[in-house]
């Protein structure tokens, strides 16, 4: 095994956790009065939900009736926030949500500067950057933002090995992958925030046919 070739993403991982560490490891929380009084608040509710078998349909008695399932905070029929919060505690299981989301949106950063080219550092460069123009106030919003943040490059790798496939399998392949990124973008991520991808995605996927 090449240690060189993975120090980049073992670092991109431990950057992630130094970063939500006192949420994984210490017991913290976020502050603000969204996060008490919205995104903490549903999370809670879908994590009871699912430990005693309530549908998530809807909960008539939060701000006047909050869709559980489609209100855009918790994503709560996307399988890896269903697997969390059903096996973990709440907070637990809305930070690691999180933490996930973040991870793969500097990990698919980082890959898809190797495929166009950069080297080990640059792309390491690309990766951390991609994390710094997205602020930390913005990727607390729920467990949803960073899910949102994950996609983009998830999508442009998929637009990139469909463009330089040499074969139908190769094609099918990273259609099905950018597939799968669009279905955690309409499940788990912030609508607004994915139609920009969707967008960013568009303009690229123009450049690469021309």
């Amino acid at each position: 095994m090449n240690f060189k070739r993975l120090a980049p993403p073992i670092l991109l991982i431990l950057v992630v956790l130094f970063i939500f560490a006192p949420l994984l490891f210490f017991g913290k929380a976020f502050s603000g009065e969204e996060q008490m009084g919205f995104y903490y608040a549903i999370s809670y509710w879908v994590h009871e939900s699912l430990r005693n078998g309530v549908p998530l349909l809807w909960q008539g008695g939060y701000y006047g009736g909050v869709s559980a399932s489609l209100d855009q905070f918790v994503g709560a029929w996307y399988p890896l926030n269903l697997f969390l919060f059903s096996v973990f505690g709440f907070f637990t299981a809305h930070h690691l949500s999180i933490v996930v989301a973040t991870t793969l949106g500097l990990l698919f950063s980082y890959w898809f500067g190797r495929v166009q080219g950069l080297g080990k550092t640059s792309s390491l460069v690309l990766a951390l950057s991609y994390l710094s123009a997205t602020t930390f106030a913005w990727l607390q919003i729920g467990t949803i933002a960073a899910h949102s943040f994950m996609i983009l490059p998830a999508l442009l790798l998929a637009l990139w090995y469909a463009a330089y496939a040499r074969n139908y399998r190769t094609y099918l392949l990273a259609m099905c992958c950018g597939g799968v990124a669009l279905g955690v973008g309409f499940l788990a991520g912030f609508i607004q925030i994915v139609f920009y991808d969707f967008c960013i995605a568009g303009a690229y996927a123009l450049f690469l046919d021309w």
